[in-house]
Order: C-alpha cells, then sequence, then structure tokens
C-alpha cells in the first residue's frame, strides 16, 4: 500500500509545517523525513513500494556538521531518473535554477512533477498543501 510521503528537507521548521499541514489534511499519508541525499536514497529504497509521494528541497544544509557531505537535491533528481517512475514528486525548493534542473530532469524521465516555489510565510500551507491533495488524489 502506497501510504508514505517522502521528503528531503533539511529544516527542522519546514518539516514541522509539511507534517502539520499533512495531519489537518483529509490524506492518510505517513511522512518519513531526509535531511542528506543518501539518506533519502537509503529511505527510498527502504520505502519504495510504501511511497505515494515525493518532496524534494535542493540546498541541504541547515542543521547538518561541515564534516558531512550532504549532497542536494540534484543528487535525487539524478537517483530517481535512472529508475522508473513510481509516483509524483513536488520539488520545493528556494533555489530556482537547481528546481528548474530538477524539475525538468525528472519529467524527462517520465516522473509526474509539480514544482512549489517556497514564496511568503505561508507557502506551505497556501501553494505546497494543495498539490500535494491534488496528486494524492
Amino acid at each position: 500500500m502506497r501510504d508514505h510521503l517522502l521528503i528531503l528537507e533539511d529544516s527542522d521548521v519546514r518539516y514541522q509545517r509539511f507534517t502539520e499541514v499533512l495531519r489537518a489534511s483529509q490524506i492518510e499519508l505517513v511522512s518519513a523525513r531526509a535531511n542528506t541525499s543518501s539518506a533519502f536514497i537509503a529511505k527510498f529504497q527502504q520505502y519504495r513500494q510504501q511511497i505515494a509521494i515525493i518532496s524534494l528541497d535542493h540546498d541541504l544544509f541547515e542543521g547538518i556538521p561541515a564534516s558531512v557531505d550532504a549532497g542536494d537535491g540534484r543528487d535525487v533528481s539524478s537517483y530517481l531518473a535512472q529508475r522508473e517512475p513510481e509516483c509524483p514528486v513536488i520539488v520545493h525548493s528556494s533555489n530556482a535554477h537547481a528546481a528548474s534542473s530538477m524539475t525538468y530532469q525528472l519529467r524527462d524521465a517520465g516522473w509526474n512533477v509539480a514544482r512549489v516555489p517556497p514564496i511568503g510565510d505561508n507557502w506551505i500551507v497556501d501553494d505546497w498543501s494543495p498539490v500535494l491533495l491534488r496528486l494524492a488524489e
């Protein structure tokens, strides 16, 4: 059963907002988070058969020690683009250039991708949530 939302996100505050929106929605998805590209890929492999939707950030540095190579969202989009599309993807990075690159790479590989730029203080509720609900249908 595909009932997981897998999120690549380094910000604890953003992740908390994502999970609050998820709890308030009428869709029942279990949230799983990775804050580095390698952790995301490991979780993707672990939960692959259960993932309903993926949401990807690009820049990964918040709360991550300098000694850790966090990678970035393009590492993940490159990994996913080498696989058969399995679920919709939301790209939610504020890095416009990288987000466009990730979006086009995944679309070119056949994935269903939505771009949600994080603009304003309430973008997770106002912009990301409606896209999540639409893709979950």
